[in-house]
C-alpha cells in the first residue's frame, strides 16, 4: 500500500489512506489486524467479555491478531476506538491493493494454490490442504 500513513492515538494502530474510486470515497483503514494487546485495552476500558480462544496459548500472544470476536464485538471495538468497520465495497477495494479491472487481487491468472486457500483437503487438487495465502 502506498497511501498516506497515520498513527491512531487511542490504540496505536497504523492506518493507511485508501484513495477514492468510482464506487467509494477515500477512507482510512487499519494497516494491520487488531492485536490482542489492543483488544485487551478495549476490554479493560469497557468491561467487554474475553473473546473465544483468549486463554489459548497458540492464539493469545500480544502482537497476534485477536480472534474469536463476532460482528458485534468488532463493532463495539471500532466504536470504542472512534472508528468504523469498512463496508464490503471498501474491504474488497482495499484487499485488491489498487488493482482495477482484475478478476483476483493478484491479477487475472486463475489461482493455483500459491495465492490463496479456497479449497479444503477434500477437494480434488493436490494443493487443497494449504493453510494460508501467500503474499
Amino acid at each position: 500500500m502506498t497511501g498516506e500513513m497515520i498513527s491512531w492515538e487511542k490504540n496505536g494502530s497504523e492506518m493507511v489512506l485508501i484513495p477514492s474510486q468510482i464506487t467509494t470515497s477515500s477512507f482510512y483503514m487499519d494497516k494491520y489486524e487488531v492485536t490482542n494487546a489492543q483488544y485487551e485495552k478495549f476490554m479493560k476500558a469497557t468491561g467487554s467479555r474475553e473473546p473465544e480462544y483468549w486463554q489459548n496459548d497458540h492464539f493469545n500472544r500480544p502482537n497476534q491478531p485477536v480472534i474469536g470476536v463476532d460482528w458485534n464485538d468488532a463493532m463495539a471495538y471500532a466504536e470504542w476506538a472512534g472508528k468504523r468497520l469498512p463496508t464490503e465495497v471498501e474491504w474488497e477495494y482495499a484487499a485488491r491493493g489498487g488493482l482495477k479491472n482484475k478478476d483476483y487481487p493478484w491479477g487475472n491468472e486463475k489461482p493455483d494454490g500459491s495465492q490463496c486457500n479456497f479449497a479444503d483437503k477434500n477437494a480434488s487438487v493436490d494443493w487443497a490442504d494449504m493453510m494460508y495465502c501467500q503474499s
